[in-house]
C-alpha cells in the first residue's frame, strides 16, 4: 500500500476547510479562499494509536464535511467532532473507538462522513455499528446498522428502483443498508489479499455499481435490482487487470477512466463498462486522481503533476501539464468556478 487519500479541502461562501497534522496534534483549519489566509483553527490532542502503520502517512486522511452551518471531521485515530463553521467552537465530539466499538485502522481512520437528509452518515466498523446516522448540530445518533467491518473508502448513497441505500466497502466485501433507517439490504464478497478496500465505489445508469482495489482484488460491475425488501446483486463482469486502488476514477458514457495499478507502473486507462475490457492505456502519471470537466479531465498525480486532457473511447490526449508540486499528492483536486484548490501531503 502507498497510501490512503489525504484531505481534499471543502469551500462555502469564500472559505476553503481543511485538515493537518501538526506533531501529535490534528488541525481544523478555515481558510480564506482568495488569500489563504487563516480564518480560524482548532486543534485537538489526537496521537497514532498503538499498532497503526505510518509509513505512508499519519493522516488526517477523511474529507471536512459541510452540513447546514457544522462542520464535522473525522482524524487519523478516529476521533470526530462538530464545529461551528464560522467560529470553530467546538459542539460536540466521538471517540469512534471508545465510544462506539470502532476498530483501530492499520493505516488510520480515512472515510468521510457524508450528508443525508437531516443526517450524516458515519462508517463506524467493529463490534457494535457498521454505519451510523448522526445529527450534525448534536452529534446525537439516529440510527446504527448491525455491526459489520469497514475499509478505507468513503460511504455513498444511490437510489436503488426508489430506495436509497447506503453503500460500504468492508475489507473483503460490499455492503448496502438501508439510508433512512440502516437495515441491511445485501452484501457481496470482494476479497483481496492484503483486506484493504479503499476506492469509493462508482455508480452508473442503469442500476450498475463497479467496486475495485489493488493487487488480485481486481474490478467487477454489479447490476442492482429490486424485488420488495430484498436487492439482488448480480455480478455482470469481474477482472483483475483494472485495479483503481485509492485515487479517483470517472464514468462518462460507457467508458471509466482513471489510474489504474498499486505498484509502477501506473497507467491511466478507458473500462469498456458493459464488458470490463480494457480500451487502452497510457504511461505518464502515477497513481493520479482525477475530475471530469466540461468533457475533459483534471489530473493530478501522486509525484505532484497537474495536468489537463482528453479521454474519449479513440484515446488519450494531454493538452497541458506542470510539475507543481514537490511532495506526495494523493488528494482529489477541488474546482470552483474556474478555480482549483489543491494540495500536497
Amino acid at each position: 500500500v502507498r497510501g490512503i487519500h489525504i484531505v481534499p479541502s471543502s469551500f462555502v461562501k469564500g472559505t476553503l476547510y481543511t485538515m493537518y497534522r501538526k506533531g501529535d496534534d490534528e488541525v481544523v483549519a478555515a481558510l480564506d479562499a482568495e488569500t489563504g489566509k487563516t480564518r480560524w483553527e482548532y486543534s485537538y490532542a489526537a496521537p497514532p494509536l498503538k499498532g497503526q502503520t505510518l509509513g505512508y502517512g499519519n493522516g488526517p486522511n477523511s474529507t471536512p464535511l459541510l452540513a447546514g452551518k457544522q462542520l464535522v471531521t473525522v482524524g487519523f485515530p478516529a476521533k470526530m467532532h462538530g464545529l461551528d463553521a464560522d467560529t470553530g467552537k467546538v459542539l460536540w465530539s466521538h471517540d469512534l473507538i471508545k465510544e462506539f466499538g470502532a476498530k483501530s485502522q492499520e493505516y488510520g481512520y480515512s472515510a468521510s462522513p457524508m450528508s443525508y437528509k437531516d443526517g450524516i452518515l458515519v462508517a463506524v466498523g467493529g463490534s457494535q455499528i457498521g454505519v451510523a446516522c448522526m445529527n450534525p448540530a448534536t452529534g446525537a445518533v439516529i440510527w446504527k446498522s448491525d455491526p459489520f467491518d469497514i475499509g478505507y473508502a468513503s460511504p455513498m448513497v444511490v437510489a436503488v428502483d426508489g430506495e436509497d441505500q447506503c453503500i460500504l466497502m468492508g475489507p473483503r466485501e460490499v455492503v448496502a443498508v438501508r439510508a433512512d433507517n440502516g437495515q441491511l439490504r445485501w452484501r457481496f464478497p470482494h476479497e483481496n489479499q492484503v483486506k484493504i478496500n479503499c476506492f469509493t465505489p462508482l455508480w452508473g445508469p442503469g442500476n450498475r455499481l463497479l467496486v475495485s482495489s489493488q493487487g488480485d482484488g481486481g474490478s467487477r460491475m454489479f447490476k442492482l435490482s429490486r424485488d420488495g425488501e430484498k436487492t439482488k446483486p448480480e455480478e455482470q463482469w469481474f477482472t483483475q487487470k483494472t485495479r483503481f486502488f485509492h485515487s479517483t476514477a470517472v464514468w462518462i458514457g460507457d467508458y471509466i477512466y482513471g489510474s489504474t495499478g498499486d505498484q509502477p507502473p501506473t497507467f491511466i486507462a478507458a473500462v469498456d463498462v458493459k464488458t470490463g475490457e480494457m480500451k487502452w492505456k497510457e504511461r505518464g502519471f502515477s497513481g493520479a486522481n482525477c475530475l471530469s470537466v466540461d468533457g475533459k479531465l483534471i489530473l493530478l498525480d501522486e509525484d505532484g503533476q497537474l495536468a489537463l486532457a482528453t479521454a474519449t473511447p479513440a484515446g488519450f490526449t494531454v493538452h497541458s501539464k506542470v510539475q507543481l508540486l514537490q511532495n506526495t499528492a494523493w488528494t482529489t483536486p477541488t474546482l470552483v468556478g474556474t478555480r482549483l484548490y489543491i494540495r500536497d501531503r
